[in-house]
């Protein structure tokens, strides 16, 4: 008899142990890690656009501006200089958050992100797919970066200087 119940026990312990398992592996596939924005990326774009693939390699078409220190915003399609380096994302979604900055040669580059532990370097170009949360995110990221600017407060004596005629 005391074979009989460790047995059931070695099998009561394996039961569970599979059942716990198999609820992680669902929990996992069920649940995604949200996309991250970067905002120093996002914040350094002189340009940040939604954008679908047109089929060529150095193109996108421009469905929305979100943000653009130009007096004209760009509409139609766009050169990118690099973006063959996120392609694969740009094609795998229907649109994507495209943050840009001028090579100046009249074309726009994707930038990466900015390591600040590792000096001055970058990484490879990153663009977001667009849904409703990351649309939402970087017109927060975009909102809170101008109540900052208009919020500063400007020291008067730096500015103005009085002249007394004697």
């Amino acid at each position: 008899m005391p074979a009989l119940s460790s047995r059931r026990a070695v099998l009561t312990v394996f039961g569970v142990a599979v059942a716990w398992w198999i609820t992680l592996g669902v929990m996992a596939a069920l649940t995604s890690n949200p996309v991250v924005l970067n905002v120093a990326q996002v914040l350094e774009a002189r340009l940040i656009v939604e954008a679908r693939a047109t089929g060529t390699e150095d193109s996108i078409e421009i469905i929305h501006v979100f943000s653009a220190d130009k007096l004209d915003q760009p509409s139609g399609t766009i050169t990118v200089a690099n973006l063959k380096d996120v392609i694969t994302t740009l094609q795998s979604s229907d649109s994507c958050l495209v943050p840009l900055s001028p090579t100046g040669e009249g074309a726009w580059k994707i930038p990466g992100w900015q390591f600040v532990d590792k000096g001055r370097t970058t990484s490879i170009p990153v663009v977001y797919p667009a849904n409703d949360t990351t649309r939402n995110r970087l017109k927060q990221i975009l909102e809170r970066a101008k109540r900052q600017i208009l919020d500063r407060p400007i020291g008067i004596e730096r500015h103005f200087v009085q002249l007394s005629a004697r």
